[in-house]
């Protein structure tokens, strides 16, 4: 087994992973084996994604995040773990939290759509801010109705830069050609 572990203010987060050297090419009938041959495929996909993959029980209010998309996009040392939902709260950024939290409370309440989304900024490991794309599909329970989302965290911190250099140049050039009385070229 491996064994990873983070803690951060009051939340320790543990995970354990096996690991097994018997590998197939061909997908065999039993059971077993192609459940360990999807498990080794969806492994695969998870690593090659630049999103960070999740899973919300919205009744214990815990997040399980899967595989290694929270460290390499955000330095939190946390692998399929679960994660306290507050430790994510407490992540997002004092500007954006309320209306991040309305958003998903609208959305759970409203039980419409299957598909929730929203952009926010959310602490890196390091302190920095990074802006993410958040993406969740609900998944309901026929017995006891909302249960949980899977969904996907992206980080677009690097489209937030390009457009914010946009708009920044769009607004001097505006100033430029307000300012003189000369005909400006482009």
């Amino acid at each position: 087994f491996e064994v990873h572990t983070y803690y951060s203010e009051d939340t320790l987060s543990l995970s354990f992973k096996s690991s097994d050297a018997h590998d197939s090419p061909a997908i065999p009938a039993h059971p077993n084996i192609q459940l360990k041959l999807l498990n080794e495929v969806y492994r695969l996909v998870l690593q090659v994604t630049n999103d960070c993959v999740w899973e919300w029980d919205l009744v214990n209010k815990e997040l399980f995040w899967i595989d290694r998309g929270h460290h390499r996009i955000f330095g939190y040392a946390i692998e399929n773990a679960l994660i306290p939902q507050h430790f994510w709260e407490s992540r997002v950024h004092p500007d954006d939290k309320e209306r991040v939290l309305a958003s998903i409370n609208n959305f759970l309440s409203e039980n419409s759509q299957l598909i929730w989304e929203t952009e926010y900024r959310f602490k890196r490991a390091n302190g920095e801010y990074a802006y993410v794309h958040d993406r969740g599909h609900i998944i309901y329970d026929s017995s006891n109705g909302t249960t949980r989302m899977i969904g996907a965290t992206h980080d677009i911190t690097d489209r937030k830069a390009a457009e914010k250099q946009l708009v920044e140049s769009e607004l001097k050039l505006a100033l430029i050609a307000k300012q003189t009385i000369n005909a400006v070229v482009i």
